[in-house]
């Protein structure tokens, strides 16, 4: 017979439904899409130094963090 998994607070692990991965890595692959499309003209709206740090570093931070929420969000659901 075998035995439940538990962790360490000793709790025992049930085995969930299966997690659509193909779209949280679809949304991942889009990322650098629309940062190629989307940062340059984010950069020239700005202007200067402002406008590359904004179409460049934080443009591509924010997509992430909506790409990982909503990964987070199909997994509560």
């Amino acid at each position: 017979m075998e035995e439940a998994t538990t962790t360490l607070l000793d709790r025992i692990e049930e085995k969930g439904d299966t997690y659509p991965l193909w779209i949280e890595r679809f949304l991942l692959l889009c990322i650098p899409v629309l940062t190629f499309y989307i940062g340059p003209v984010i950069s020239e709206f700005s202007g200067g130094m402002l406008g590359l740090i904004l179409g460049w570093v934080i443009f591509p931070i924010f997509l992430l963090a909506c790409c990982e929420s909503i990964g987070r969000l199909i997994q509560a659901l």
